[in-house]
């Protein structure tokens, strides 16, 4: 599971009764074919809306996938590789990889 490190200065920010967030995220060590849980870590925010987003090397693209639809659902970044338009390979290390995940949530 990979968690985004929210910037406690920035984010999360108001919109309404919701919350807008944003932050790096570290691909896993270990890639699940399928796709990588995320979460907001300590800020224990619901993830309404889940951005994908291009890994800072240019070399992968992530694609946000809910588990269902509705509220307060769990989420997941399937990691494509641009090149080839393919899911990553299960066991690849993406660890050295970064995206900056965006999305809206919140505690309620």
């Amino acid at each position: 599971m990979s968690q985004i490190a929210l910037d406690h200065g920035k984010y999360p920010a108001l919109a309404g009764k919701r919350s807008i967030f944003s932050g790096p995220l570290k691909g896993p060590k270990s890639y699940a074919t399928g796709g990588d849980p995320i979460t907001t870590g300590t800020f224990g925010y619901y993830i309404d809306i889940l951005h994908g987003a291009v890994s800072v090397s240019g070399t992968y693209f992530t694609r946000a996938v809910p588990s269902s639809a509705g509220p307060r659902q769990t989420w997941k970044y399937i990691w494509i590789v641009i090149s080839s338009g393919l899911e990553v390979s299960s066991t690849t290390d993406l660890s050295a990889e970064t995206v900056i995940a965006s999305g809206f949530g919140g505690v309620f």
